[in-house]
């Protein structure tokens, strides 16, 4: 008896792993897989090069042709896809938002964030263009930052739970154009001096789930590790985070990072650190490619400025 039959006979699952290629589904049903899962590599380079369609649409043809023979199809690879690349954020014009990364020779292709410095002179850089010449302030009419993070949220007398939070830029929710359900979101002057303005907004599903909905949770303290936070408000339902896969709970001032990580005193001054996201807001009518060479500029001046900390 075949090995793949053998297994399904024993009741565990088995899949086997395809390229994307709808032509190769019917001898993948032969096999007696109930299964597969796709290679996605080429689908990833396309997107690293900024042109992915002809690759998805080979792997959702060859994902129709397996489901049209009874194939399963493997989750992971689709809700990655559909989560990171086809849905939109619940966000005011989510098609004029881009995310923005660097690479160096020593990573290869692969993408890194920016340092919290190096935010600051890039958003400090729309701040003080005009929108009209060739600079940053040309192609974006705003910069947010945040970083994700497992942090222990607890409320006096309670025991802490281990959950996601994400320490964002003050200009994070104006920028997305989120607003909230309850109480405030970060306003003018917040989030902009370090350790000034320990806040912290909860998202919709953490607070019913963790505090039943109660309206009286703004004003109270929670602890964001060993620090405490003042509740000032709550983002409206659907609104998890700045990335579909990943469910925050609470948003917190990125200027808080030295409060929330006390071990890393140094966070918010070390360009070497690049563990910051930054996502753009397109200026109306800007294409990608302009806005792609204005930041191309822009960070040419960075690594110009500061060679040390931006070595190849």
């Amino acid at each position: 008896m075949p090995t793949i039959a053998r297994l399904n006979d024993r009741g565990i699952r088995t899949s086997i792993f395809v390229d994307a290629n709808a032509s190769m589904m019917e001898e993948a049903a032969k096999t007696g897989a109930r299964r597969i899962e796709i290679y996605t590599g080429p689908f990833a380079d396309a997107a690293a090069r900024g042109d992915a369609s002809a690759e998805l649409a080979h792997c959702v043809r060859t994902a129709r042709e397996a489901q049209a023979l009874g194939l399963g199809v493997n989750l992971t690879v689709f809700l990655f896809v559909s989560d990171f690349f086809l849905r939109p954020l619940p966000v005011k014009n989510p098609a004029e938002l881009v995310c923005l990364v660097q690479t160096s020779p020593r990573f290869g292709s692969f993408a890194l964030g920016f340092s919290y410095p190096d935010y600051r002179d890039l958003s400090d850089a729309i701040e003080g263009g005009d929108g009209r010449s060739a600079d940053l302030a040309s192609g974006f009419s705003g910069l947010v930052a945040y970083q994700q993070m497992p942090a222990a949220l607890s409320r006096s007398g309670t025991v802490p739970e281990r959950a996601w939070i994400a320490a964002v830029s003050g200009n994070f929710f104006e920028v997305l154009g989120v607003g909230p359900v309850e109480g405030r979101v970060f306003v003018a002057g917040e989030g902009h001096r370090p350790g000034a303005d320990p806040i912290i907004v909860l998202t919709h599903g953490y607070w019913t789930k963790r505090f039943g909905g109660d309206p009286g949770i703004i004003g109270q303290q929670v602890m964001v590790n060993s620090s405490a936070f003042t509740v000032v408000g709550v983002t409206t339902p659907g609104f998890q985070g700045p990335q579909w896969a990943s469910a925050m709970s609470g948003f917190v001032p990125l200027t808080m990072l030295p409060q929330i990580q006390p071990s890393n005193p140094a966070r918010l001054e070390n360009r070497g650190q690049l563990g910051i996201m930054v996502m753009g807001r397109l200026r109306p009518g800007v294409k990608l490619a302009e806005a792609r060479a204005a930041a191309g500029v822009a960070f040419a001046q960075l690594v110009a400025q500061y060679p040390d900390q931006h070595a190849p």
